[in-house]
């Protein structure tokens, strides 16, 4: 596929959001040379920034509550209002989990840069590390030391070639460890995004071994390439990444302990020990062949359930064992 590449909406607001606070810190900077500093085109970029202050503030929209941005002579003021200069009021737990969020960004050693966002890269990786550094001295003494955030072993190597893939909308291949099937295969992907979940970093990407979107545990994959074929981002790609995040479908599984294994191999949303031998485990599904696989793998006494329904899934994994038995059984009369 070749043209030009369409940026998307999420990535059209990561840039804005990180164009805003330099505006606001350097007020009067012509539009050519925010161009330049940013990679963006300066009629996209006065575009975008009036889009996003269309009547923004608070009720009843007078102008003393309004965020304004100004191109006068084309260089660029964003004018905010008064709220915006008072100081945040935020509770202890709120303040903890700004300090837990944002050393977790600052934690992410080959996501920091893009290919084409270097300077504003660094410059809101500094931004941030100051206000992470000053939520830590208003909770006062012990925040350093209470709270560590480190996410995944993944290769930084490997997570920047899979920011580059996502920059460029370029496919990439990947050799991938695949921990049901003990064994590594090779990959074509589509790049979508890479999220963070429950200490690991995985790769949200549309799998053409597997012709379905698929998540990949960043930790596993002992190798990735870029490619010089690109592709365009569909636009059910926000639809599935929820599915795959686990807001749309979810199932329980209540069994022995050594099932636990699952809560290391995958992200989970609940996890709980109901006695010495039970646990709970609420997981995100995003295909029904990915579920039959993982309940063939887990202890007969494991009890599955459709979290959002209620449904017993234990038909499921009878049907796919009948379905492998029968297909054995046709393989030995041929």
């Amino acid at each position: 596929m070749s043209g030009a590449i369409i940026e998307n909406a999420p990535d059209r607001a990561q840039r804005i959001l990180a164009v805003i606070p330099w505006i606001v810190e350097h007020p009067g900077t012509p539009l050519s040379e925010l161009s330049n500093r940013f990679g963006w085109p300066a009629e996209g970029l006065r575009k975008d920034l009036e889009l996003v202050f269309c009547d923004v503030g608070l009720y009843p929209f007078t102008p003393d509550v309004l965020v304004e941005v100004d191109f006068d002579n084309d260089c660029v003021t964003i004018n905010l209002a008064e709220y915006f200069h008072r100081p945040a009021r935020l509770t202890h737990a709120q303040a903890l989990t700004l300090l837990a969020g944002g050393r977790a960004v600052l934690d992410r050693s080959g996501l920091q840069l893009g290919t084409a966002e270097q300077s504003e890269g660094a410059y809101s990786n500094e931004v941030l590390r100051r206000a992470v550094a000053k939520i830590a001295l208003v909770l006062g003494e012990g925040a350093e030391s209470a709270v560590e955030v480190t996410l995944g072993p993944a290769d930084p190597q490997i997570l920047q070639t899979l920011r580059s893939g996502l920059d460029q909308h370029c496919q990439l291949r990947l050799s991938y460890y695949s921990y049901g099937r003990d064994d590594a295969t090779l990959r074509t992907v589509d790049p979508y995004r890479i999220l963070s979940k429950e200490g690991h970093w995985y790769l949200f990407a549309y799998c053409h071994l597997a012709q379905a979107d698929r998540l990949f545990r960043v930790d596993r994959i002992q190798t990735a390439d870029s490619t010089t074929e690109v592709f365009e981002q569909p636009e059910h790609v926000a639809e599935v990444f929820e599915t795959l995040s686990g807001t749309s479908r979810s199932v329980e599984l209540v069994g022995p302990e050594p099932i636990s294994w699952v809560a290391d191999a995958y992200p989970f949303d609940t996890y709980e020990a109901i006695d010495e031998n039970l646990i709970r485990l609420v997981i995100p599904v995003s295909a029904t062949p990915w579920l039959e696989r993982l309940l063939l793998c887990l202890d007969p006494s494991t009890v599955a359930t459709e979290v959002l329904t209620g449904e017993s899934l234990t038909g499921v994994r009878s049907l796919a064992a009948q379905r492998i038995l029968r297909r054995y059984e046709s393989n030995s009369e041929s």
